[in-house]
């Protein structure tokens, strides 16, 4: 099963849902969770939030809405889905910051889904890790499959930088990909260029990212980040504003028992209706139908293979097999005689 996870700090826009039905309408994935930060100004009755979803997403028959702090979280399906929420609100922070932990059950698979925004600036961090602390402490039950993600508003601390570095490296990738992106045919050597400018730029900024210790303190994992930070930037544009260390604040970390394949991990430079980029990734899982199926194939694997055995077996080992059967049934019917002559002689 495809499930399609996009995090999206709106900054309080108001065209957001458009620009969503603009990165979704090409998305053929099976589920799709969408989490929205500082969504303010999602007061819309439910008649019309209905109509808008049954528009853009007809693809999609079960769908649920969630509201809590400025967040949005909500979950389209092509399977039955089931859904129990739990809202954290989060200490002098309430209607700013907070998370909205989800537990979606859909195929027989338990699927913990987080979304949260978290305290800003970079000498808040272990405020920061205090509140993963008390959203961790809301979550009961057992998971197949945990996906946290949000604006976590980790920063990159240029004071753990030291090399020399310049802020301009970021505006001068953005240039770049937004060069590569704008050009129709794109090739492996454009590629591979851009990712070697992108890994000697940006290497001494991801040593310093503060989520990298975040990580390893709740044990949770991520693919490899290949995109450029999706904060901060001048709203309606693709500049950066260098006012501040342009950070990976945006993203989608996991924890799996089971088996789990990225397919994509990145963030959509071309929407511009916010100070944050919206990023996204698609994985794919393994559900409790395909678990079942397995099992059942195994079995019969299992099952045909010990046949298979015991048929080659008495194939190579024919007289030993005879043998031995001429032995039991001779001792069998020794004995049933045995009884029979005890029986007769006792009327």
């Amino acid at each position: 099963m495809d499930i399609f996870i996009l995090t999206w700090n709106v900054q309080k826009g108001r065209n957001y849902l458009i620009d969503l039905h603009r990165i979704l309408r090409e998305n053929k994935a099976d589920t799709v969770y969408i989490a929205l930060q500082e969504a303010h100004n999602f007061i819309i009755p439910w008649a019309i939030q209905k109509l808008f979803l049954n528009f853009f997403f007809k693809a999609y028959k079960y769908r649920e809405t969630e509201r809590f702090c400025g967040l949005v979280t909500i979950i389209l399906s092509k399977y039955r889905i089931w859904t129990s929420n739990t809202f954290v609100p989060l200490p002098n922070l309430y209607f700013s910051k907070g998370a909205i932990v989800t537990n979606l059950t859909i195929n027989y698979t338990n699927i913990l889904l987080v979304n949260l925004h978290l305290q800003h600036g970079v000498g808040h961090e272990a405020l920061r890790i205090n509140q993963m602390k008390r959203i961790v402490r809301s979550v009961e039950g057992h998971f197949s499959y945990i996906f946290v993600c949000g604006d976590f508003n980790t920063r990159v601390d240029v004071k753990k930088i030291r090399t020399s570095f310049d802020l301009d490296e970021f505006g001068m990738l953005s240039n770049l990909y937004t060069k590569i992106c704008q050009k129709r045919s794109r090739n492996v050597t454009a590629d591979k260029e851009w990712m070697n400018t992108y890994n000697t730029c940006m290497e001494k900024f991801k040593k310093a990212d503060q989520m990298n210790a975040f990580k390893l303190i709740f044990c949770l994992d991520e693919f490899d980040v290949r995109f450029l930070p999706s904060y901060k930037y001048h709203t309606a544009t693709d500049a950066y504003n260098l006012r501040q260390t342009p950070s990976w604040c945006d993203r989608i970390l996991f924890k799996t028992v089971n088996e789990l394949e990225c397919m994509l991990y990145r963030s959509d430079t071309l929407i511009a209706t916010s100070d944050h980029k919206p990023v996204m990734a698609q994985f794919w899982i393994r559900d409790g139908f395909e678990l079942k199926s397995m099992n059942k194939v195994a079995k019969r694997v299992y099952s045909s293979f010990y046949m298979g055995h015991t048929v080659r077996f008495i194939y190579n080992n024919f007289i030993l097999v005879l043998i031995t059967l001429i032995f039991v049934l001779q001792h069998f019917f020794i004995e049933l005689r045995g009884r029979f002559s005890a029986g007769d002689q006792a009327v």
